[in-house]
């Protein structure tokens, strides 16, 4: 949504699948069916990375304990705030892209603090 909501010279989306688990038996390209089949279901038109690092040695290694997770950085590739609810900090419903993500990105496209003048929809 946010790939179709905002202009692609604004904003560039990614989307990472972290479903492998690192087993020999199952190896990264057996995720791709169900991975395709999830984006699909989504109408998801951004890049898709499907990563061959198991999951918990991607989690260990960005110090994240589960997903999802939300990554927003600004034009020069600084990162602005990683959403995540590790914490807790967004109580048991977690984050959400309507009330947090989006008005951020708003922010960073228009100058304007998040939340101040902003169509938050």
């Amino acid at each position: 949504a946010l790939h179709e909501k905002f202009p692609a010279k604004k904003i560039t989306c990614i989307s990472v699948s972290c479903d492998y688990e690192g087993l020999d038996e199952e190896p990264p390209e057996s995720k791709k069916t169900a991975v395709m089949r999830f984006l699909k279901s989504t109408k998801a038109t951004c890049t898709n990375l499907l990563l061959s690092d198991a999951d918990i040695d991607v989690y260990e290694t960005i110090g994240l304990a589960a997903i999802p997770a939300v990554y927003v950085y600004d034009a020069g590739g600084k990162l602005i705030k990683r959403f995540d609810n590790d914490a807790g900090d967004y109580g048991d419903e977690g984050f959400t892209y309507e009330d947090h993500i989006v008005p951020l990105i708003e922010s960073l496209i228009t100058g304007e603090p998040a939340g101040v003048g902003n169509d938050l929809e």
